[in-house]
């Protein structure tokens, strides 16, 4: 009986781990799946980690985004849209430590070769005119908006 009180006692006082929510989706002719785990505790959607799943019938494509550790709180959000490239995923990462580009941080999937052209977490700089020069117009933010096909807050 006592080991089993220290047991849960221990178990309280460990943090929880957030559960995944996983997100299946289709954007021009690749299957869609995101697994999103949220930092726990987190009052604003705050990343733990992003998973990028996608494939179409010749290619697939799998990127782990993780928050930095020691870093700021990151949000998420995920987009299909029409570019002058086709149809493109979309996606946003928004930090807010003092080194983030705000909601500047874009990535793009082409969807019909399933590569990735873009990448959000390259550098703590602004890549939304590279993202507009790819894409042939400014890119949407996608938080708060209803183009997108997950948002963490």
């Amino acid at each position: 009986m006592k080991s089993l009180v220290m047991a849960l006692l221990l178990s309280a006082a460990l943090p929880a781990l957030a559960e995944p929510t996983v997100i299946k989706s289709h954007c021009g002719s690749a299957a869609i799946e995101l697994t999103v785990i949220l930092q726990e505790g987190s009052t604003l959607g705050d990343i733990e980690s992003v998973e990028i799943f996608a494939k179409n019938t010749k290619e697939s494509i799998r990127l782990l985004i993780k928050a930095e550790v020691g870093g700021g709180y990151e949000n998420f959000a995920v987009a299909c849209i029409n570019s002058k490239l086709g149809q493109v995923l979309l996606f946003q990462l928004r930090c807010t430590g003092n080194a983030c580009p705000d909601d500047d941080g874009y990535g793009i999937i082409k969807t019909d070769s399933l590569k990735q052209i873009l990448s959000p977490v390259e550098s703590h700089t602004s890549n939304k005119a590279h993202a507009a020069e790819l894409l042939g117009s400014k890119p949407p933010v996608l938080f708060g908006n209803t183009i997108s096909i997950f948002k963490s807050w």
